[in-house]
């Protein structure tokens, strides 16, 4: 979302009232493609004190992330709390925005914002069973016949000791 300052920026203690959604299919991070399920819904302001632009406001989206445990995908809700700031000149001391021009794009500040607060653990249930590490299978929809006890064979010299002390 691209924002016109130009009425704002020069004129101290001026508002812009913002409401709007953007529709994004996905977002790209590092490690993955994320799909949104929801469009990137922000309400908030933008606020002017004759030299600095503060974004104030509140996005919310559904993201289709995946279960840690059994990789079936999850709808998961974020709200997030943004608070911005934004100038013509950089500061060592905060983290500033630079402004070029009479326009301010929100779209990776928000996109940003996103990736910041996904969950680190996603699960579909508390009772999840996760995948047989064997054979593959969702313990959530069918059993399997592998044997629970596998044994790294670096760590099998431990098993001795734990026998030999009964």
């Amino acid at each position: 979302m691209i924002l016109n300052i130009s009425k704002i920026m020069k004129i101290p203690d001026a508002t812009m009232k913002l409401s709007f959604e953007e529709n994004i299919n996905f977002i790209e991070s590092k490690a993955e493609k994320i799909k949104l399920v929801s469009p990137i819904k922000f309400k908030g302001e933008l606020i002017s004190d004759g030299k600095m632009l503060y974004l104030n406001g509140d996005v919310n989206t559904v993201l289709e992330l995946h279960c840690d445990r059994c990789t079936k995908p999850v709808p998961t809700s974020l709200s997030i709390r943004i608070e911005e700031k934004f100038g013509s000149y950089e500061n060592d001391e905060e983290e500033i925005h630079i402004i070029s021009g009479n326009e301010i794009d929100l779209t990776p500040i928000l996109i940003n914002a996103i990736l910041l607060n996904i969950p680190m653990k996603v699960v579909c249930s508390e009772e999840c069973k996760g995948i047989c590490p064997q054979c593959g299978k969702n313990l959530n929809e069918d059993t399997c016949d592998c044997k629970e006890e596998v044994v790294d064979s670096r760590f099998a010299v431990l098993r001795t000791l734990f026998d030999s002390s009964k």
